[in-house]
């Protein structure tokens, strides 16, 4: 090809995007071969090891056989999220890449930040619903307390020397919401997933944390560490002798956290429903929801029309929030 018609062949592919960007007719190139072959990368804004990751690895056997394409997970921790997030936006919307993701991507960082990096709204496609993540509030063992009313006075008499582990902007809103609602200050202290931080609380370098009691569990049976509280409205199914904060007289002190799967904004329909078919299809497999259980996250079906308005309603959830708990956006 001379350069002449090179030229006129770029000229008409830029022209075709550009249509499709502006909303026209046209059929975007990548969309009339819905997601080609080649593994689709299901990106996790958490490193490998936590609750999150286990429910992600649990999913993809599944997913892969029902669209027929391998699912493999891709791990890029940092910046709350924001990373894998903004990875996911900047794909093409052919399927192929995927964000798993929790409330802290999604909610809690456009919620955090006077200039949000991303609108989640406008700038990714939700597709799926995953689960619901049971929290615990986990101590140390060396910490000489056994319910949050002895924790609250331990810690009332050591202001600021108790290191709290914050793995991600959920954990931080519970640090201030608790300080807040208990009069005690901890120290809060930065961790890019829950995997380091709970290392950290099994070495005693931080005293307290918020996690997913999935890998904890052995640790609370053995001793090593304590569940003192579960931040939902309920008991957890796998401990249910954990009172909730609530009865624990802190109902101020509460959060849902939850998981859900987006795509790139501009994702054609028929293929978000598609991928939204074969996560309600793996997660209404017995051994899934067994295996979802123990790492203390409850199914919860969504289609993309359910995830979308979810997000929008958890979006200025998180907002009001983030003002009751006199959080100062970054």
């Amino acid at each position: 090809m001379n350069a002449r018609n090179s030229k006129g062949a770029t000229l008409r592919r830029r022209t075709l995007l550009v249509a499709a960007g502006a909303g026209a007719s046209l059929a975007v190139p990548w969309a009339a071969n819905a997601q080609p072959g080649g593994a689709i990368r299901l990106i996790l804004p958490l490193p490998p090891g936590g609750a999150t990751d286990g429910a992600a690895r649990t999913l993809v056997p599944r997913m892969s056989e029902k669209l027929g394409q391998t699912v493999v997970v891709d791990n890029r921790p940092g910046a709350d999220g924001a990373i894998a997030a903004t990875a996911v936006i900047r794909a093409k919307p052919d399927g192929q890449t995927l964000l798993f993701s929790t409330n802290t991507a999604i909610v809690a960082v456009p919620a955090l930040r006077k200039q949000p990096p991303y609108d989640p709204l406008t700038e990714l496609t939700a597709i799926a619903g995953v689960g619901t993540l049971q929290t615990l509030f986990l101590v140390h063992g060396s910490v000489p307390v056994k319910t949050m009313a002895e924790f609250v006075e331990y810690a009332r008499a050591r202001a600021g020397q108790l290191n709290f582990a914050s793995a991600h902007s959920t954990a931080m809103l519970v640090h201030a919401q608790l300080q807040q609602q208990a009069s005690i200050q901890l120290a809060l202290i930065p961790y890019k997933g829950d995997a380091p931080a709970f290392a950290d609380l099994l070495s005693g370098r931080v005293q307290a944390m918020v996690a997913s009691p999935g890998a904890p569990m052995q640790h609370i049976r053995a001793g090593t560490v304590r569940a003192l509280a579960a931040l939902s409205p309920t008991r957890l199914v796998v401990a249910p002798e954990v009172p909730t904060m609530a009865e624990a007289s802190y109902p101020g002190v509460s959060l849902t956290s939850w998981a859900a799967i987006y795509g790139p904004a501009q994702m054609p329909r028929d293929m978000s429903a598609k991928i939204s078919r074969a996560v309600a299809e793996t997660l209404a497999a017995p051994e899934v929801q067994t295996q979802l259980a123990n790492y203390g996250i409850g199914p919860r079906v969504m289609d993309p029309d359910q995830a979308a308005a979810f997000t929008r309603d958890q979006l200025t959830t998180w907002r009001d929030l983030v003002r009751a708990a006199g959080i100062a956006q970054e």
